[in-house]
């Protein structure tokens, strides 16, 4: 059995150990206790099993440098650790956090896209440009744009403290029965050369016009994140 699993089952019967029904409660906290006991599970392994933990569908490969500087940003947003499996996004935080953070990632991917490709339209439209200066320029605006949604987020940004990191580092771990790592990327900016610099100017501003906020709409779903084309 997964340790995912077993916590469940032990937070089930905490749960159900709270019931009027005083033997059923009994029952509920004796099994919990058996199960903690069995697998040398302390109480508070189970209250940090209650740390959320939300992973991004998608291919596993290393994201390229602008990807991770988001992925970095929606965490600080949304009080959550930051780490990849296999190049996909996971964030691990209090309560509903991540599954907001994904949702907020997805958002600005999409904004960001249409604003690269608002862009590079335009750019074509004046210039020849061979597939290298195209890329360059490509990544340039997208570094440059995920910088200008940076300076949005620090206004109100609510990074995890270093202790918390550390217990949600051992959630993720416990979630996926293994040890995720943090990424810590070497990639060449693209914003190191003219033609990327040019570009990432313009990205800069563009990321600057994004609008997050943190909360739930009245429909139930997450009110917050929308950027201006």
């Amino acid at each position: 059995m997964s340790n995912e699993k077993i916590f469940n089952k032990i937070k089930k019967c905490l749960e159900l150990s709270k019931s009027s029904n005083e033997h059923e409660s009994a029952v509920a906290l004796r099994q919990a206790h058996a199960l903690m006991k069995k697998h040398n599970i302390e109480l508070s392994d189970v209250e940090q099993s209650k740390i959320d933990v939300a992973e991004m569908e998608g291919k596993y490969q290393q994201p390229p440098l602008w990807k991770t500087n988001l992925y970095l940003t929606v965490a600080r947003a949304f009080n959550c650790s930051f780490f990849t499996r296999g190049g996909r996004p996971v964030y691990a935080g209090p309560s509903s956090s991540p599954q907001i953070a994904l949702y907020a990632t997805e958002v600005l991917l999409r904004q960001l896209e249409l604003n690269k490709k608002q862009y590079m339209e335009e750019i074509k439209s004046k210039y020849e440009l061979s597939r290298s200066e195209s890329i360059r320029l490509g990544k340039g605006f997208c570094e440059g744009w995920v910088q200008g949604c940076y300076s949005v987020v620090e206004k109100f940004a609510d990074p995890v403290s270093d202790e918390q990191h550390e217990k949600n580092a051992g959630r993720v771990s416990d979630y996926f029965d293994h040890k995720i790592t943090e990424s810590k990327t070497k990639q060449k900016s693209a914003l190191d050369d003219d033609l990327g610099l040019m570009a990432g100017r313009k990205g800069y501003g563009q990321g600057q016009k994004a609008q997050i906020h943190t909360g739930m709409g009245a429909d139930g779903k997450p009110a917050m994140l929308e950027a201006e084309a």
